[in-house]
């Protein structure tokens, strides 16, 4: 994963400059990174799974397996507008979200994770169908399902003890 660019001279700064909107930015790296970091040992694991999904309109939906116990879902909104000015984005309010699990898995627990860490998430099963209830959906969402009941767990131990202090130090910063 990478992500934006450094340029300390010119017109164009990106997080090289020190005014609010580097300094935003540099946040939302750091944020990036807690979440990224969380999920990290199921991705290190994970490869892409073409598995079948159902998701509203706007939905974005890609998946990793990860391990022969674990699925990474990623949804990503994909409702929105680019241009010179900068970018809107629509979120996309009530999205349905069903994932076909393969027969081998046999789900025990689903959750997401975030840059503040592993969250409930409402899901049940509807054979062969894992289905989400995502509420409002406004950038993404980093979603995973397992048969391991001990992952959510190492997961939330794991961002507490790595990343959660220097996440409290962000937050603040997201409001100058």
């Amino acid at each position: 994963i990478s992500y934006w660019w450094y340029t300390p001279y010119d017109e164009f700064y990106g997080v090289g400059g020190s005014g609010r909107d580097a300094t935003a930015l540099w946040t939302e790296i750091g944020l990036l990174g807690a979440e990224a970091r969380t999920a990290g040992p199921l991705l290190l694991r994970s490869c892409p799974a073409d598995l079948p999904v159902k998701a509203s309109k706007y939905l974005w939906v890609r998946s990793l397996l990860a391990g022969a116990d674990t699925i990474v879902v990623f949804v990503v909104n994909d409702n929105h507008a680019n241009d010179r000015t900068g970018t809107v984005i629509f979120p996309v309010q009530k999205p349905s979200l069903a994932v076909r699990v393969p027969r081998w898995l046999s789900p025990e627990d689903a959750f997401e994770i975030t840059y503040e860490g592993i969250r409930d998430v409402s899901w049940k099963k509807a054979e062969p169908d894992i289905r989400f209830d995502l509420g409002v959906l406004a950038v993404t969402r980093l979603l995973v399902i397992t048969s391991d009941a001990q992952l959510r767990s190492q997961l939330a131990d794991a961002y507490r003890t790595q990343f959660a202090a220097n996440v409290a130090k962000l937050i603040p910063r997201r409001t100058q």
